[in-house]
């Protein structure tokens, strides 16, 4: 097998696994919709839903050739929190109580949920290990201006004062032999770093160790913001299209969705539209191949392209088209773009 053979190749197998992870995703979301939150099952569909997104994102980021062409989507901190005080693994020598103090209205971050895990999950540990035997992290949320804050509070062994600024530098450590803090910091540093965001650390010997993560934030999306606007979506997955129809409908749209590209084309040809939502990969004229014809015709309808493979000529299609979404949705993300595009 040649070169060019093994990257098409693994371009239809990163395209069958997005596919794969779409439909646990439409089933997720279904499934959502029919339990109540305060059902026990709740908690597992959520950590579910977390780690198929966590697993889309390592698959992302391993066939990425260009490591700045970052796919992000809209996270929410509060869950990323939880998940990781779910999975976190405390030893049976400590007695650490984990509070969590977080915001219900707490707005959205545009990002890799992968990134934020390992943020939270690295200030956790690090809190954890400077506890010795017995104490309490509180983790908490907030909203401040364009902002959002997360803090992470211990009450362990503290950091010295002139350890402080050196705590974010690769392979520090404070040398003691019963703690590993420090580990991880410098990773903390490069995602706060990464999103333009802020770190502050206020710390004293023996009485604990507070860190603030300030990040800017996504404005929420306003409910019935479609007021009565068309869109088309064309989608073959039908689980995923009457996902889709569903959620615009709720919004306040004029849901019109079809299943292949004669269907979709066909039905733009006879009717008015304000947005269409088209998959890359519809049968009998692909996605790409539609908003081709439809700008060969001059119809400057806007266009929201999905994909769940690379695309090729990108540039070409970029210019086509006003937003390119990534596969598996993320309905937040999706919704945004809508929102953004209609204004």
């Amino acid at each position: 097998m040649t070169g060019q053979q093994k990257d098409i190749s693994l371009k239809h197998a990163i395209h069958d696994l997005n596919s794969l992870f779409t439909k646990i995703l439409n089933s997720i979301e279904l499934l959502k919709s029919k339990t109540d939150k305060s059902n026990k099952n709740f908690l597992l569909i959520n950590s579910i839903e977390t780690n198929i997104y966590l697993a889309s994102e390592i698959i992302e980021e391993l066939i990425s050739q260009n490591k700045d062409s970052r796919n992000f989507h809209l996270v929410n901190i509060n869950s990323v929190i939880k998940e990781v005080v779910n999975s976190f693994p405390q030893s049976k020598n400590k007695n650490v109580n984990l509070v969590l103090n977080l915001s219900s209205t707490l707005r959205l971050i545009n990002g890799k949920y992968s990134d934020f895990f390992r943020l939270i999950m690295n200030l956790v540990s690090n809190s954890y290990e400077a506890i010795q035997q017995k104490g309490e992290i509180i983790l908490s949320t907030s909203n401040l201006g364009s902002e959002i804050l997360i803090e992470i509070k211990d009450n362990g062994i503290g950091i010295e004062k002139d350890n402080i600024p050196k705590i974010f530098e690769d392979n520090f450590s404070t040398k003691h032999k019963s703690t590993n803090l420090g580990v991880g910091l410098s990773i903390v540093k490069n995602i706060v770093d990464k999103y333009n965001g802020r770190i502050l650390v206020d710390s004293k010997k023996n009485e604990g160790t507070t860190f603030r993560i300030y990040f800017l934030s996504e404005e929420t999306v306003e409910r019935k913001f479609g007021t009565n606007k068309k869109i088309l979506i064309a989608e073959d997955e039908n689980i995923l299209r009457e996902l889709l129809t569903e959620l615009f409908l709720s919004y306040d749209f004029q849901v019109t969705s079809v299943q292949d590209g004669n269907e979709f084309l066909e039905e733009l040809f006879n009717n008015r539209y304000d947005i269409l939502i088209v998959d890359k990969n519809i049968p009998h004229v692909g996605g790409t191949e539609c908003v081709k014809i439809i700008r060969n015709r001059n119809i400057n309808v806007p266009i929201i392209l999905a994909s769940g493979s690379s695309i090729e000529n990108g540039n070409e299609i970029n210019s086509l088209v006003q937003k390119i979404i990534t596969k598996p949705y993320n309905f937040e993300e999706l919704l945004k773009a809508v929102n953004e595009i209609l204004v």
